[in-house]
């Protein structure tokens, strides 16, 4: 007899899911603020919310795709946009 797999989440998909939600949520927050129009405080608390918007409508719509291999690619770019990211600001500040 063929296993049936399970249409649950395993709570290793779970996590990675929420890191990378994370990850694009603090990848916001960096990089918003420089481009937004508003005073330095406002976009900073703006870039923010919207980090956590993204963080709560990623963690619902990215489990909902059919293809493993698909919602992987979109969590390995998150961990590749935020790490990018980081290491051009340390490059940056020297």
């Amino acid at each position: 007899m063929d296993k049936k797999k399970s249409e649950w989440l395993s709570i290793r998909e779970i996590f990675y899911i929420c890191l990378a939600a994370y990850a694009y949520s603090v990848w916001i927050s960096w990089v918003l603020p420089d481009y937004l129009p508003f005073a330095k405080a406002e976009n900073i608390y703006f870039s923010a919310l919207l980090g956590f918007i993204f963080l709560i409508f990623y963690i619902v719509l990215v489990p909902g795709l059919r293809s493993k291999r698909r919602q992987k690619r979109i969590n390995y770019l998150s961990y590749v946009l935020l790490l990018g990211y980081w290491i051009i600001k340390k490059i940056g500040e020297h």
